[in-house]
Parts: structure tokens; C-alpha cells; sequence
């Protein structure tokens, strides 16, 4: 946070480009008693977050804020399942989630952990559950993120975003979202061919192209999401 808004700051006195705040990530401890091994394991992830964009360039999705030393990678499927007893029922994007502009922000993602241990515990750190990342130069901020237990089900249950040795049990279902980075710019200015093609990778729904960016869709340019 503190890096970002130094930087945004030194843009603005240098006139130089313009830097958005970035989604945040979401780091996950699970730890508990491997069915497979019978032995004590800590599953930590240090899930990226989502850029936000620059003068002249899309923020990109899944890693941490520009600048820091080094990207980290979020823990690839196998690794997890293999590992840890839980089993990873989605991992992608979230369409809708970065923040609009002429240059848009990252896009959040989803990880849905379905919970293979009888007793296990969670710690959570994440950020931007409340206040999501900033766009600037008229670009629209991106969405917040949110941890939710068992979501769609009698026993849902919101999560805060600073959490410790919260209880699980086996048959839970863990739902992460990580938001999208700011935007910078106005969407107005995006060129129409740039939100058609975000429209196709899943970036932005039909609607959301129509509505922020004044695009209209061909049917042809539309996508199914799941």
C-alpha cells in the first residue's frame, strides 16, 4: 500500500504516466492432520493479487503490485491436491472485476477449496474486502474481494478478512475471491476493438461492455461463463 501511493504520488509531482492501485491478494493457512499420511501439515498460499493498470498498459491478473521484488505464483492445482487435504474445486478469473478505464485494471480471480480433513484450521490475511482499488484519471475502481464459507448453502457464512485459527471441518467449502486492480483513464476513451476482445477472454460480460464502455456486443463476439 505504501509503495503504491508513494508511486502514485511521484507521478502526479513528475507529471509523468499514471499508476492505479492494485487488487490485493489474499494469503490462505490451512493446517491439520493429512488423511493420507496421518501426519501434521501447514498448507500456506500466498495468493497474488491483480495490477492496476498504467498510463498506456492493462494491469495484469494474478500477481502482486508492480515493483515488488519478485511475482508470486499462486499454487499450481496438482501441488495443492497433492499435498494437502483439500481439493480445488475452481481456480479462474472473475469477469466484471477489474476496474474500466481506458486502460483496465487486472481481473480478480476465484479459488474454491473443498475441505478433505476432519478438523482443520484456516488463518486468513487479505485486503480490499471493503475498500476496493482506486483508478485515477477517470478510471472506475476495481472490485472488492471476499472470503466466504460454504457459499449458496444454509450454513453460508461471510469472513472477515483478518481471521485466525478459525475452525473447518471435512465437507466445507472455502470460496476466496481476490479483487481487480484499479483502471486508469476513461472507459470512454477505450477503443471499441480492445473491449471486444476483452468481451472473448472473459474479462467483461456483454452487459458490462454496453453499460460502462458504450460498447454493443455482436452476438458473434459473445461468450458463455460458467
Amino acid at each position: 500500500m505504501v509503495l503504491e501511493m508513494v508511486v502514485g504520488t511521484l507521478c502526479k509531482i513528475a507529471g509523468k504516466k499514471s499508476v492505479a492501485c492494485s487488487g490485493r491478494g489474499a494469503n490462505v493457512t490451512m493446517g491439520g492432520k493429512s488423511l493420507m499420511t496421518g501426519k501434521q501439515y501447514i498448507q500456506y498460499e500466498l495468493g497474488g493479487a491483480s495490477c492496476g493498470a498504467v498510463d498506456g498498459d492493462d494491469g495484469s491478473a494474478g500477481h502482486h503490485i508492480r515493483g515488488t521484488p519478485g511475482y508470486v505464483k499462486s499454487v499450481p492445482i496438482e501441488i495443492a491436491e497433492t499435498e494437502f487435504a483439500c481439493r480445488i474445486l475452481r481456480y479462474g478469473l472473475i469477469p466484471d472485476s477489474g476496474g474500466p478505464g481506458k486502460f483496465c485494471g487486472g481481473t480478480g480471480w476465484v479459488r474454491e477449496y473443498l475441505i478433505l480433513d476432519e478438523q482443520a484450521r484456516l488463518g486468513l490475511r487479505a485486503n480490499m474486502f471493503v475498500f476496493p482499488a482506486w483508478g485515477v484519471d477517470g478510471g472506475l475502481p476495481g472490485k472488492t474481494g471476499s472470503a466466504i464459507l460454504n457459499p449458496g448453502t444454509p450454513q453460508e457464512k461471510s469472513l472477515p478478512p483478518r481471521l485466525a485459527d478459525f475452525r473447518l471441518k471435512k465437507g466445507d467449502i472455502l470460496w476466496v475471491e481476490c479483487g481487480g486492480g484499479g483502471g486508469v483513464g476513461k472507459p470512454a476513451e477505450r477503443p471499441k476493438e480492445k473491449v471486444l476482445e476483452d468481451v472473448e477472454n472473459g474479462y467483461f460480460t456483454a452487459y458490462r461492455a454496453q453499460d460502462v464502455f458504450g460498447v454493443v456486443v455482436p452476438e458473434e463476439n459473445k461468450v458463455s461463463i460458467h
